[in-house]
Formats: structure tokens, C-alpha cells, sequence
């Protein structure tokens, strides 16, 4: 909890500025980036494709190949998404290109996103989910290890989220 506010206030104290402007018509694909792959990413890939959106997911330290949580798979078949079909990926494992926009759940991994994708039109974008909440919530934790409210109150972000995405996307 203390991070959340750690980067909340961070956000209204101009962090994130940059990750909040894209340039929606170079985004052909959403790539949805969390640690393990294998709760968050995994439930906003199948709602943004769900959505019609080109979507992927990925983690920074996933183990590619381990299926979805069952906590994650288990809550996500509570709001009428199948994830058992899921299995990790690292973000090493895709192509990633600069029509791609790189979305993480947390600032370190969209910090991390950002060095790795470098500088520059020929570069991939990179924001946070949170960032397009209303209002913005810079931080999505993990709920790995938590109660099912806590993965109700997460996966009710995420929707959040990719529903204002698709929608910029559309546009």
C-alpha cells in the first residue's frame, strides 16, 4: 500500500508525464507487461482481444511456459474470463516493434520498458494501465498471494483501463 502512494503522489508531482502522452495512430498492438505474467497482463490481454484490440502479454521475470495463477484463473472465470489457456511469456520471447505500445502496471516496469526500448520515432511507446483511469492510478499491484476482493478490486482496474484504451485506440 505504501507504494501506491509512493507513486501516486510522484504522478501529480509530474511523474509519468511522458507515459501519459501517445501518439495513438502509430499503436497497432497493446503489450501488456507485468512481473510473472501469469495474473495481471494475462487478464488485460484477454480483455483488450476480447475488445478487438491486437493484444499480447508478457513478464519481466516470467517463466515462460507456467500457466495462469489459479487464484488469477479462478477470478478471472468470476467475471466471465477464461484464462486457462494462458502460459507465461517473457517479454524476451516477443518481437517488439514501434508500433507497438508497451503498457505496464507498475512505474519500475514501465522505467525498465523504457530503457529497454530506447529513444526515438522508430521506438515502441510505453505507458501505464492505471495512467488512463479516471482517476489515474499509477500503480496496479500484484495480487499474487492476496484475497479474491483484492483480485476482484484489481482485475475492476484493469477493465477500467483497457476500456479507455480500446477506446483511444478506435478513435
Amino acid at each position: 500500500m505504501a507504494a501506491y502512494y509512493r507513486y501516486l503522489l510522484a504522478y501529480h508531482a509530474g511523474f509519468g508525464r511522458k507515459l501519459g502522452r501517445i501518439d495513438w495512430s502509430r499503436v497497432d498492438r497493446v503489450v501488456f507487461v507485468c512481473m510473472g505474467n501469469i495474473c495481471r497482463s494475462p487478464y488485460a490481454e484477454a480483455m483488450a482481444s476480447a475488445g478487438g484490440a491486437r493484444a499480447v502479454s508478457a513478464g519481466l521475470v516470467a517463466h515462460t511456459g507456467v500457466p495462469a495463477h489459479p487464484d488469477a484463473i479462478r477470478n478471472a472465470e468470476r467475471r466471465g474470463v477464461d484464462l486457462r489457456l494462458h502460459t507465461a511469456k517473457r517479454i524476451d520471447d516477443l518481437s517488439i516493434n514501434e508500433s507497438d505500445l508497451l503498457i505496464g502496471m507498475e512505474p519500475p516496469q514501465a522505467w525498465k520498458l523504457q530503457r529497454s526500448a530506447g529513444v526515438g520515432e522508430s521506438a515502441p511507446q510505453v505507458t501505464l494501465l492505471g495512467l488512463w483511469i479516471d482517476p489515474a492510478v499509477p500503480y496496479i499491484a500484484d495480487p499474487f498471494g492476496c484475497e479474491d476482493d483484492y483480485f476482484q478490486t484489481c482485475y475492476s482496474r484493469i477493465d477500467a483501463g483497457v476500456s479507455a484504451i480500446l477506446a483511444l485506440i478506435e478513435r
